[in-house]
């Protein structure tokens, strides 16, 4: 499992592996084949070939997968933390990775983890992932994380590994990862409350596009 760190920081990881065990959200595997014979064949035929679909969410403070409508829970410390919400879910041949984020019952403070398939990995405090995507053995995750600026900063890890996309001097937040080819795109915020507030862009962790925004953001993904 991949250990992520802040500063000296770094991880905890829990190991929870069952049998039949599942995971979550999105559209793998094959293609889904349409095949419609019409003119004077009387003959209409929809097939679909090997499509998995997973999603992922909450239900009675437990962090749970849907395959194809068929619900798994993941391993989580229901006696000490309230489960809230998913942020991401990446589907890597029959790896399920899912970042999710719980607060602790009676007490404060965010806490995230990310699965991977029956390994939950949490992160450290100060860090903030949204989105999770991995491309071979390379694993992806961008958010932000607190670097001892005025603001938090908009970071993507690699294998665990952060770079900062931005200095602190905005509050920043990177909250999309997608691969085209080779290429890394992470879309993000950069909120300078009294100046100008802007989304970006940046491909393999260079700003490549910027625009002035009024406090939005939205998704970034690309065709399978």
């Amino acid at each position: 499992m991949v250990q992520f760190s802040k500063g000296n920081s770094t991880m905890e990881t829990r190991d929870h592996s069952k049998n039949g065990a599942s995971l979550k959200s999105q559209t793998s595997r094959g293609n889904l084949i349409l095949v419609l014979i019409i003119v004077f064949l009387p003959i209409t035929k929809i097939s679909a070939q090997d499509i998995d679909v997973y999603v992922a969410g909450t239900v009675n403070n437990k962090v749970v997968v849907w395959k194809n409508g068929v619900v798994s829970a993941l391993p989580c410390e229901v006696s000490r933390y309230y489960y809230l919400d998913v942020n991401s879910i990446y589907v890597n041949g029959k790896d399920v990775y899912v970042l999710g984020r719980s607060i602790p019952i009676g007490g404060l403070g965010y806490r995230y983890t990310l699965w991977k398939n029956s390994v939950a990995t949490d992160f450290p405090s100060g860090t903030y992932p949204k989105s999770v995507c991995v491309s071979g053995n390379d694993v992806y995750i961008v958010g932000s994380m607190d670097i001892g600026a005025r603001y938090d900063a908009a970071v993507i890890w690699k294998n665990g590994e952060p770079t900062y996309l931005t200095d602190g001097t905005g509050d920043a937040q990177a909250r999309a990862v997608s691969m085209v080819n080779n290429d890394v795109y992470v879309l993000g915020y950069d909120r300078h409350f009294s100046n100008n507030n802007y989304i970006k862009i940046w491909k393999n962790s260079t700003l490549i596009y910027k625009t002035e925004t009024p406090n939005s953001w939205i998704g970034i993904g690309r065709e399978s």
